[in-house]
């Protein structure tokens, strides 16, 4: 069976996600995705990468963390729940014409984005970062 050297010991690599303090992070946009929610309705899922060194909570530790994407929000394209899109439009300085907009404007994008750390949905022993707001650098 072939061997795979991945140049690091294995052991030394946390396996719990990052958990950052509350509080507010400079980061750059670095992924879009368009989905669907789990009701089926139209989203998008902004990922954000902070530019700065983040306290984070991994396992039992706590160490700054840098260059990795460590925070996600899921924005409704429902017409009810546009003024997430829309404050993501205004931080990121997008441009949009009524209703449309390349949703790939948004990749390389430097925004403050607002986090909170809450247990998470399906398991409320784990601890998760929530976006709050998005607002624009500056």
């Amino acid at each position: 069976m072939p061997k795979l050297n991945v140049g690091i010991n294995l052991n030394d690599v946390d396996t719990d996600f990052p958990v950052a303090d509350p509080g507010m992070y400079p980061c750059t946009i670095t992924k879009v995705e368009s989905g669907e929610s789990q009701s089926g309705k139209a989203k998008l899922v902004f990922t954000f990468k902070p530019t700065v060194p983040v306290p984070c909570q991994v396992g039992k530790t706590v160490k700054e963390v840098t260059g990795r994407d460590l925070f996600r929000q899921h924005v409704s394209l429902d017409p009810q729940a546009l003024y997430a899109l829309k404050d993501l439009l205004v931080a990121a300085k997008v441009a949009f014409n009524g209703g449309e907009f390349d949703y790939e404007d948004f990749l390389g994008k430097e925004v403050r984005v607002k986090v909170s750390k809450e247990p998470a949905k399906n398991d409320p022993d784990v601890l998760v970062n929530n976006v709050k707001k998005v607002l624009p650098i500056g």
